[in-house]
């Protein structure tokens, strides 16, 4: 699927500016079966980040708020969500999550479904099933970078 700039800025870009891999966040790695479908791809992407990215998916799938907020910078984040109209930083994009996360059913999930890119920036779409934020299931796409 080929991405155009439209539909990138249209379906809504967060950028976490040097924020979400800053320092690399959580060194915990997905050992288990993903809790969503393995979709993704990945064929120009780094394996280290499609682990990470993993990673990180896999926290928020399962509701983990300290494990997915591990990603992030508290001190670089800047996150856009132009689908939902927020400008947060760590503290109002983790008050968010705490908002929405415990009421997540199980099954559930955020999933990527094309990574581009390395660890120093990287390109994500990645779908929300409905029941995570509410409305249908919705695909979007971040674009994140390192600040080096």
């Amino acid at each position: 699927m080929e991405l155009t700039r439209r539909q990138l800025l249209l379906t809504g870009v967060a950028t976490a500016a040097s924020s979400v891999l800053a320092a690399y966040g959580s060194s915990a790695a997905a050992a288990a079966p993903t809790p969503f479908p393995s979709i993704s791809d990945n064929h120009t992407a780094t394996p280290e980040l499609v682990k990470f990215l993993t990673a990180f998916f896999t926290a928020k799938t399962n509701r983990d708020l300290n494990g997915t907020m591990s990603f992030f910078s508290q001190q670089l984040v800047t996150y856009f969500d132009a689908t939902l109209g927020l400008d947060m930083n760590f503290d109002v994009l983790k008050s968010t999550f705490s908002q929405f996360m415990p009421k997540w059913p199980p099954g559930s999930a955020s999933y990527p479904t094309r990574i581009i890119g390395n660890m120093s920036g990287a390109l994500v779409a990645f779908t929300d099933t409905p029941e995570l934020f509410g409305g249908r299931s919705a695909v979007s796409r971040r674009s994140i970078s390192k600040m080096t």
